[in-house]
């Protein structure tokens, strides 16, 4: 009976805990939580949205990014839309290692830069076989696991851009993404407050020797 009651007592504390989410969260808003769903739940539920060609929008190791598939045009056209960002200006990818990165670049990235993965440092490299013809391509290795399990599950790499119109600040949390897109996101994933209101720091490793075009939350010398 003990064991029953315990059993009785968690369920009813878990679905308290559903209600309070559904009357906190807007009514149309698809969204999980790390905390409260799990790493691996997010992931799942994110990699099926991206494999469909939608799009989700989630924590990043700096602020929230917008998250679409590698080769999926339409989706990348919808993030393209939402940000007001010209197709010359390409999008940032994430991915699971160096390892998943080396099929799509000719060049490998400088030891002295990629021993600065996991972090929020984006090398812009040669491209090889990009499924859109791109000849350079932005990548960096995430200091975030749920980052790094999507693009693992995936099996290729995420594009991510920041959550946010351009010429607006990027949104720092959920609620900030949703007042930037509202249902244009597919599913939307609760990482609580971005860890740095920073964006990556940008080096291109095209020129020799590398150029730091933007410093953001790692230091380039």
């Amino acid at each position: 009976m003990q064991k029953t009651g315990h059993f009785l007592r968690s369920a009813a504390a878990k679905e308290a805990s559903l209600i309070e989410r559904k009357l906190r969260t807007p009514e149309n808003r698809h969204e999980l939580s790390l905390a409260e769903d799990g790493l691996e739940e997010c992931a799942r539920a994110a990699c099926s949205v991206l494999r469909a060609g939608g799009l989700v929008a989630g924590p990043t190791d700096t602020v929230y990014g917008i998250f679409s598939a590698w080769s999926s045009a339409a989706a990348l056209r919808r993030v393209y839309a939402l940000k007001g960002r010209h197709q010359e200006k390409r999008l940032p990818a994430l991915a699971a290692d160096r390892e998943m990165l080396l099929p799509w670049v000719s060049e490998t990235p400088p030891e002295a830069l990629a021993c600065l993965w996991p972090g929020a440092l984006t090398l812009v490299l040669p491209a090889r076989d990009h499924p859109f013809g791109w000849e350079t391509i932005a990548f960096r290795v995430p200091d975030h696991a749920f980052l790094r399990l999507l693009a693992g599950s995936l099996a290729e790499p995420v594009y991510a851009p920041s959550a946010n119109p351009q010429g607006s600040p990027p949104a720092r949390n959920c609620d900030e993404a949703w007042a930037y897109f509202d249902e244009a996101i597919d599913l939307y994933i609760d990482g609580g407050e971005a860890p740095d209101t920073q964006a990556s720091t940008l080096v291109s490793c095209v020129t020799h020797p590398p150029e730091v075009l933007r410093q953001g939350a790692v230091r380039i010398p």
